[in-house]
Parts: structure tokens; sequence; C-alpha cells
């Protein structure tokens, strides 16, 4: 994936310590490089330490998948930083999701 740079690649994970534990070991003193997004699955406040672990990487670019069947409204402090980041929002059908600039 590094070498490829002319693809995206997206990374979705729910085993988002092991993740933060990767990256920063991979990149310890610079950030992932720009084409390669990581993210992590959110289905409700007991998972909400996966964000955390995301946040704590050294992504260049981070995303949350958030299913719209569990709500997002106590994610909005979490979610919300300086940087610019992605977030996916989910429903039950494909179909609905959407993609959003989060600031």
């Amino acid at each position: 994936m590094e070498k490829a740079n002319w693809h995206i690649y997206q990374l979705l994970t729910k085993r988002s310590s092991l993740l933060q534990k990767f990256l920063n070991e991979r990149y310890p003193t610079r950030k992932t490089p720009a084409h390669m997004w990581f993210g992590v699955s959110v289905e409700n406040e007991q998972v909400l330490s996966r964000v955390t672990h995301l946040q704590k990487t050294n992504a260049s670019i981070r995303f949350l998948s958030i299913g719209l069947d569990h709500g997002v409204g106590h994610f909005r402090p979490l979610i919300i930083t300086r940087q610019r980041h992605l977030l996916v929002y989910r429903g039950t059908a494909m179909s609905h999701a959407c993609l959003c600039q989060v600031f």
C-alpha cells in the first residue's frame, strides 16, 4: 500500500488498539502516507475506546464508521477535531450511506 500511492486505501477495523500500536511503531516520527486512510467502526457507546485509539495514531487521514441505527449525537464531541478527517454514516441499507467531511 505504501508504494502504490496512485490508489487511496481505506482500512476499517474494530481492532483499534492493534491499529494504534502498528501505526505508531511503523511511523513513530511522521504521519502515515496521505493515500492510506484508517478508520474504526463504532456501533455503540461501549466501544468508544476505539475512537480514542484512533485519535492517538499517527494517521494522516482518520475516519469513523458509525451506524445510523444507533444515532450519532453522543459522538459529536469526540469526532470534531481541529484536523480535517472523514466520517461515514451507515444505515441498514448500504444505499443510504453517505460520506461527510468533519472539521
